[in-house]
């Protein structure tokens, strides 16, 4: 991803790489919130964007955002990019559904079952 200058030393090029894929994985975690924070904040009263927003979360409308964010770049560096944007998208995913495991706020399975996951639990009061 780096320039192949033949005047940066071999260890600092390797360097700079792992930190523009550090830097991908990190656009990868940030993204699916941020498309939904954004269409919350700028369309507050409207249901339908509402729902565009959480409907971008899933693995499937997130593949296909990565895959045309992917199509800004040369075509040698985008499976890898595509790849860590991808990977950090997983780790939001995993991060948010800690973050929520009774609540089911994520839709998995989008195209299959758009109904969000719920684990009920019978709580007995005196």
């Amino acid at each position: 991803m780096a320039s192949h200058n033949p005047k940066v030393p071999n260890q600092q090029r390797q360097y700079v790489n792992q930190l523009v894929s550090l830097a991908y994985i990190g656009i990868g975690f940030v993204l699916p919130g941020l498309v939904k924070t954004i269409i919350n904040v700028f369309f507050p009263e409207n249901y339908t964007l509402s729902w565009v927003g959480y409907t971008l979360q899933t693995p499937l409308a997130f593949t296909l955002v990565a895959y045309l964010l992917t199509m800004m770049f040369k075509k040698e560096q985008r499976k890898t990019i595509f790849v860590l944007l991808f990977l950090g998208a997983l780790a939001y995913w995993v991060y948010d559904a800690a973050l929520h495991p009774y609540k089911g706020t994520t839709f998995w399975l989008f195209p299959i079952n758009f109904n969000s996951v719920v684990i009920r639990h019978n709580i007995v009061t005196n």
